[in-house]
């Protein structure tokens, strides 16, 4: 029923949450956002990517600062453009979080196996 309304929902009450900017409004803003999100029309890769992203996402979130802030600042700040920046991190992050993933699994076998 909304499918087709939710996308310019969703983006005018974000232009209003960034105009108010009232910390009362960031419960109804909140509860808005999911509300419209769910009800937008993706892509039929959008869901699995998004999915995939949320398998690795503590992992992504204790490293990312790491790259952010420390290790590679220089590299991920010479982009100069936003989106370009939160592209690397976010590639940075998920491959980096894969591999600790895949190194915490082999350990987990490694030491219950010596139990």
């Amino acid at each position: 029923m909304w499918g087709g309304y939710a996308l310019p929902l969703l983006l005018i009450f974000m232009v209003v949450n960034a105009c108010i900017n009232k910390g009362i409004v960031y419960t109804l803003y909140a509860a808005i956002f999911i509300v419209l999100f769910v009800k937008i029309r993706r892509a039929a890769w959008f869901d699995p990517a998004l999915s995939e992203l949320g398998k690795q996402s503590t992992s992504m979130w204790f490293v990312y600062s790491y790259f952010c802030y420390y290790l590679f600042k220089d590299f991920i700040y010479d982009f100069r453009y936003p989106i370009v920046i939160f592209t690397a991190l976010l590639t940075i992050s998920y491959l980096t979080a894969i591999t600790i993933d895949y190194l915490n699994k082999l350990m987990q076998r490694k030491f219950s196996s010596s139990l």
